[in-house]
């Protein structure tokens, strides 16, 4: 793309390269990318209005650009020669009159703070990814349907309504970006920030966990405080765009959570600046302060000291990001220190989702429980503990029959339930919480970014493995007999 104010949207990105087509048809084709060409055309000077629908209005809007314009065809399409023409009117349009990365909103004061400080201020507490903040102090948001509720289950159609109407991220003083914009302000008019120089200095190394520790001492609380009881938390990670994780990731590496190699650059107003095309990365071992350690025998009882902790390598972008809010999640939630595996990084060897570095296969994990430091793992906890059978004398089972059926239970809580043996009540809620955790983050009922309906809990049919999972395969690799040492979590399809 010629200009600044395209570049970046990968559909009109296609319509240039001939491979995509915008017209009018049923249901109206909607999104911020149709929104970006009605406000071009608005520009200059067709009436019409920019609500994101490509309507009969459209379709006429760009029929009477085509007719001004020599050498197009008059369709109300937007296809390769018109995209081009719309890109060739805005090529010397300078930097910042109509920026790619979504809509303006409110401009806050900065008080004397360099905005290039307050990117990565906002990076360091993992809000890059949506906002940006201009020299003048304008703030801008990157993905607008972070910024908004939908009501319901979050279904592909919701999430295009919700990037039809960018705007409404900024409407009114009560919108979560405007909140935002006025806690930014009224944050860097704060004394406290005088400290904040040294902070800086150590997030800038991209190494220092204590920093970005620092980092929400300073701006996290308040920040999340104006937005997430108001709006709606990010979209789950098998929902994100890869150029949406990048970001993600890229944020969590400037401020110190995780090593990302290769290192993200950052543009001179210090924004991420996402590549193209975006590359597998590579993760340190230690993510937000948990240590990945992986065990070559997912059977063992324990992971033996001195396990291997090698970096995790050829990730798919979407994967990294999960990996960095599943150490959040066990650290925060669990007080894990370790997560044990069996495999996370792509590998040449495979021919699965595995090959991408899509997936994972969780062991277990160690953890503090009411002050004691203990291991908690798949085999050992989960599979390894009978199953319920109503019909037998005893009530149970040392494993599930073979044979796939359309439902099983969770063990753990109905074996608890049967007060046959001692409960563990700690290992039952954890397992269960993680299982939840997969299935609303990462592929759950289907391999598509948006999951239809509720999410699954242990014993139903889902692309989330478990020791309970209803799917028998005995002797091959999708069935719960082959997972009964550890839980498989993915990333698109298998």
């Amino acid at each position: 793309m010629k200009s600044i104010r395209f570049d970046g949207s990968t559909e009109l990105e296609e319509c240039l390269a001939g491979s995509r087509v915008l017209l009018l048809q049923q249901p109206n084709e909607r999104g911020y990318f149709v929104s970006q060409v009605q406000q071009a055309l608005a520009d200059l000077g067709v009436s019409v209005e920019v609500d994101g629908f490509y309507g009969p209005l459209t379709a006429e809007a760009v029929e009477i650009f085509q007719q001004n314009t020599p050498g197009l065809g008059v369709d109300g399409k937007v296809g390769m020669h018109t995209m081009g023409a719309l890109d060739e009117a805005f090529a010397t349009e300078p930097a910042g009159v109509a920026g790619c990365v979504g809509p303006e909103g409110p401009a806050i004061s900065l008080n004397g703070v360099a905005h290039e400080d307050v990117n990565l201020l906002l990076s360091a507490v993992g809000l890059n990814a949506l906002l940006e903040v201009s020299e003048g102090g304008t703030v801008t948001a990157h993905t607008p349907a972070q910024l908004l509720g939908v009501d319901g289950p979050v279904t592909a159609e919701a999430a295009r309504d919700a990037l039809a109407a960018p705007d409404q991220a900024f409407t009114g003083p009560t919108a979560p970006a405007a909140r935002l914009g006025d806690q930014l302000s009224s944050l860097l008019a704060q004394p406290v920030l005088a400290d904040w120089p040294a902070v800086l200095a150590s997030v800038q190394t991209g190494s220092q966990w204590l920093a970005q520790q620092a980092a929400a001492a300073l701006v996290g609380q308040p920040l999340s405080l104006a937005t997430l009881p108001f709006g709606p938390p990010p979209p789950p990670v098998r929902a994100l765009t890869p150029d949406m994780a990048y970001r993600e990731v890229a944020g969590h590496h400037v401020s110190g959570t995780v090593v990302m190699s290769p290192a993200p650059a950052l543009s001179p107003a210090g924004g991420v600046v996402v590549p193209t095309p975006i590359p597998r990365v590579t993760l340190d071992h230690v993510i937000a302060g948990v240590t990945f350690r992986f065990t070559p025998d997912p059977s063992a009882r324990r992971v033996a000291v001195g396990s291997s902790t090698p970096v995790l390598a050829g990730l798919d972008v979407r994967h990294a990001a999960g990996l960095v809010r599943l150490a959040q999640f066990l650290s925060s939630d669990w007080n894990v220190s370790e997560v044990h595996h069996a495999g996370i990084s792509g590998s040449a060897v495979r021919t699965d989702c595995h090959t991408d570095g899509r997936a994972i296969d969780l062991v277990g994990v160690r953890l503090t429980d009411a002050g004691v430091v203990r291991d908690v793992h798949v085999f050992d906890h989960w599979a390894s503990k009978p199953v319920p059978a109503p019909g037998r004398p005893s009530g149970i089972l040392p494993q599930w029959p073979s044979g796939s059926v359309p439902r099983l239970t969770y063990r753990l809580a109905a074996v608890d339930d049967l007060g046959i043996l001692p409960a563990d009540t700690t290992v039952t809620s954890f397992f269960f919480d993680l299982y939840v955790w997969f299935a609303t983050q990462y592929q759950d009922r289907t391999k598509t970014p948006f999951d239809p309906g509720p999410f699954t809990t242990p014993g139903e049919t889902s692309c989330v493995m478990s020791p309970d999972h209803p799917t028998s395969d005995v002797g091959g690799p999708h069935g719960r007999e082959a997972h009964a040492t550890h839980l498989h979590a993915q990333i698109g399809p298998t």
